[in-house]
């Protein structure tokens, strides 16, 4: 083994599951050695993600790396080979951090990603389509289709699934982009009014907007 950049434990976070292990960076090469779980503390139910086996990566097939978060914790690091990422949680920042700049100085560098208001303004261009200009937010949100808890979400804008063909130029088969998801059923709309009135203003200030709107994760986008 040649001298290492940077030799840390490690989670490989994957759809798959969580694999415990160890982060070996070298001049050339990255490798993932999985540590043996422990019978009584898997960290996935799923044997081919738990027991990866070791896996080392040429530097030069590494495009770019993007910083994280991992369980809300700025920790974790995504490496992107080709059309794949590689997700790593370092456990804390001062680890993450160590291994950005050891990959920068081995040549692999942070990706830079444009401004909201450059994209948006390069999608009005017809620079970007619209899902390359969707999957550019989910980016700069920090969402990844490693993590569960941070895949990438795009909007709800049909509201005819039941038909076998639609017209894109038919108004109808569009939701009413006006009100917010929670108002769009008037069961559900009825149901968010009579909650509020039951609550006591004094108490807590009546606020139906707050009630009706899509998580702030989901507001995000």
């Amino acid at each position: 083994h040649e001298a290492a950049l940077y030799d840390e434990p490690c989670e490989w976070v994957s759809r798959g599951g969580v694999a415990q292990g160890r982060l070996r960076l070298a001049r050339d090469t990255l490798e993932f050695a999985a540590s043996p779980p422990l019978p009584s503390n898997r960290q996935t139910t799923n044997d081919e993600a738990a027991d990866p086996p070791s896996r080392v990566w040429s530097l030069s097939d590494i495009g770019h790396l993007q910083r994280r978060r991992y369980l809300l914790m700025h920790t974790a690091v995504e490496l992107f080979i080709d059309s794949s990422a590689l997700f790593f949680n370092l456990h804390t920042k001062r680890k993450r951090e160590a291994l950005r700049r050891a990959l920068r100085r081995a040549g692999v560098d942070e990706r830079s990603i444009k401004s909201r208001h450059a994209l948006t303004e390069a999608w009005q261009r017809r620079e970007l389509s619209n899902f390359e200009y969707l999957m550019e937010l989910n980016t700069i949100s920090g969402r990844t289709f490693n993590d569960l808890n941070q895949y990438p979400v795009f909007p709800w804008v049909l509201k005819d699934y039941s038909s076998e063909s639609i017209a894109l130029t038919d108004a109808g088969v569009y939701r009413d982009l006006t009100k917010p998801v929670g108002a769009l059923n008037k069961e559900r709309l009825a149901q968010v009014g009579a909650h509020a009135l039951v609550r006591n203003p004094q108490e807590q200030p009546l606020c139906l907007v707050e009630t009706i709107l899509p998580p702030p994760p989901l507001r995000g986008l």
